[in-house]
């Protein structure tokens, strides 16, 4: 059995050819000038459109095998996956001062360059006189809001115009009151104050709103508010030896501003970790079909979708309470530090690592990725993580 040919050049050859046997004629009765050869021409560059718009049409429906990037976001929303729009990196900064001071949230701060704020409580940012030091957490990123006016349309939608942002830190106020965040319209509530965000195209973000009877609409004329954080993502991880440079002033009790790079000692006691980048459109296909379209981390597929966001980590087996049947609730992860994306600007880096480089680190008591994983929000009740470090052997090979 022959195999038919689906481009137009295959197609037109196909008939050309079927014609001379047909009619036994010779290569001369069909000229490019011949009725024939102009009408098997174009018939055939319409059959191969047609053949290529059906193979375009039939690969778009998988999300393995599709090629555009809209085709492949859109079939990962149909399994109930999200694209990732990145995550800021935190630390901690250790804050003590001779005077009484307050630094307030939002406070900008550089690491390394970078800028980051300060996250956190008023009531906890207090700094008493000659007092022990205050751990201050800080996120990576710049705060910006973006307001909208409301048209009172059912299923309104706004897409701010901004770089990367990170993928949880999204606030949504409407006239001032604070709306929800939900993951699908199924789970609004009728007029109930609440949202959804959807990654767009450009890994940029839309904010939708309900129709009424699951979700309120905001009324025409009233103010969308859209506070997000763009982020540096993975750029913002910094090293311990990064230098901190206060760019906000903090406050004495008497409301007068304090340089906090004068008048406080501080020290970066957890360098930035945690930061992520976007996800790629590869990255897109993997996780569609790995993560949980709840949004936690239930099985090995999920811990391996969401840890893939995370480059600096290399993931080398994840055992679950399943693999050692028992039910005692922690998942055991083998890792290190990734030395493909730490000697990524600078190969010869690599024979200048020490043992120390390959080990995830720990501040404050706490691992850093299984900090990462705790501070997501997306473990099961009851269940905790162990990172397993690796051992490292030296070996000499006599190549003499």
């Amino acid at each position: 059995m022959s195999i038919i040919s689906t481009t137009s050049k295959g197609i037109f050859y196909t008939a050309l050819n079927y014609l001379k046997r047909k009619f036994d004629t010779k290569d001369g009765a069909f000229s490019e000038a011949s009725p024939f050869y102009m009408l098997i021409s174009a018939l055939s560059s319409v059959a191969g459109q047609l053949f290529q718009y059906l193979h375009r049409a039939e690969t778009e429906k998988n999300i393995d095998t599709a090629e555009y990037k809209h085709s492949i976001f859109g079939l990962a929303r149909l399994a109930g996956y999200e694209p990732f729009r990145g995550k800021s990196s935190k630390g901690t900064i250790s804050v003590s001062s001779a005077g009484h001071i307050l630094i307030k949230p939002g406070t900008r701060v550089k690491i390394g360059g970078i800028d980051f704020f300060v996250d956190g409580e008023p009531e906890k940012l207090y700094i008493s006189k000659n007092s022990n030091p205050v751990y201050i957490k800080v996120t990576q990123g710049q705060q910006r809001v973006f307001s909208f006016t409301a048209d009172g349309s059912k299923l309104q939608s706004f897409t701010p115009v901004c770089n990367m942002t990170d993928n949880e830190l999204v606030e949504v106020r409407v006239n001032g009151t604070l709306y929800n965040r939900v993951a699908s319209m199924y789970d609004m509530k009728p007029e109930g104050e609440e949202y959804i965000l959807r990654t767009s195209i450009s890994h940029g973000l839309t904010v939708v709103f309900g129709d009424g009877k699951r979700g309120r609409i905001p009324a025409e004329g009233e103010t969308v508010a859209i506070k997000v954080v763009e982020t540096d993502g993975s750029a913002g991880n910094c090293g311990e030896a990064s230098e901190v440079e206060w760019v906000d002033s903090a406050y004495d009790i008497d409301g007068y501003a304090i340089d906090i790079n004068e008048n406080t000692s501080f020290v970066l006691v957890e360098p930035p970790t945690g930061g992520a980048d976007f996800e790629d459109i590869e990255r897109v296909r993997y996780s569609a079909t790995r993560a949980s379209s709840q949004h936690v981390l239930s099985t090995k597929d999920n811990f391996r979708s969401y840890l893939s966001h995370f480059s600096q980590y290399k993931i080398y087996n994840i055992i679950s309470p399943d693999d050692m049947n028992t039910d005692k609730g922690t998942v055991f992860i083998k890792a290190a530090m990734n030395m493909a994306e730490t000697c990524k600007d600078d190969p010869m880096k690599v024979y200048t690592l020490h043992d120390t480089d390959y080990i995830i680190p720990t501040y404050m008591g706490t691992n850093s990725l299984e900090r990462l994983l705790t501070d997501s929000g997306k473990l099961l009740i009851g269940t905790n993580v162990r990172v397993v470090q690796p051992i490292i052997r030296h070996y000499i090979i006599n190549v003499g």
